[in-house]
């Protein structure tokens, strides 16, 4: 209790925007990624929510706060919560790209049986709505943005916009 109130408010607005968008938002984020849904409304409010983060603690960069009575602990508190969002933002992000790479290793894994035979074999990973998507594509020797029209409809069901190396033999590929 005693710490609390040795903290200055914008050293205590850091700490809840390192605990908002670290942990609370990797543990929301790892549960809404089942569905199509639930990964669209908490991007909308992540983003939101960074937004006004955003705007608070630019807003205390340029509102002198009430002095503790250290002019460098002032400045520093200043920009303390911009820095901390940024940092926590930027690390939270990668750590969710991550865990993201991981499930698609873990599906590829979960669905060998698919993936078997003559490369190139795929399965889908995300069904969008109303069309496109992600498919994991096992081919270990050409990135599938090469194939011809004709084998990527044959893999998806449509044309192939993009691409990403999963490992030496799958790729996470985005299709319309």
């Amino acid at each position: 209790m005693e710490l609390a109130r040795a903290l200055t408010f914008n050293e205590k607005l850091a700490a809840v925007l390192f605990v908002l968008f670290g942990p609370i938002h990797l543990i929301v984020n790892s549960l809404t990624t089942s569905n199509l849904f639930g990964s669209l409304a908490s991007l909308l409010f992540w983003l939101v929510a960074f937004f006004i983060a955003l705007c608070v603690a630019l807003a205390t960069v340029f509102f002198r706060p009430n002095s503790s009575g250290s002019n460098l602990r002032d400045w520093i508190g200043r920009i303390l919560p911009l820095v901390v969002l940024i940092i926590t933002s930027i690390g939270a992000n990668f750590i969710s790209q991550e865990m993201i790479e991981r499930n698609m290793k873990s599906f590829a894994n979960q669905n060998e049986r698919l993936l078997s035979g003559t490369p190139p074999q795929s399965v889908i990973y995300v069904d969008g709505v109303p069309d496109g998507g992600i498919a994991i594509i096992r081919s270990p020797l050409r990135n599938p943005t090469g194939f011809t029209q004709r084998e990527m409809v044959e893999l998806t069901g449509e044309r192939i916009k993009s691409c990403n190396r999963l490992d030496d033999r799958d790729w996470a590929c985005r299709f319309d």
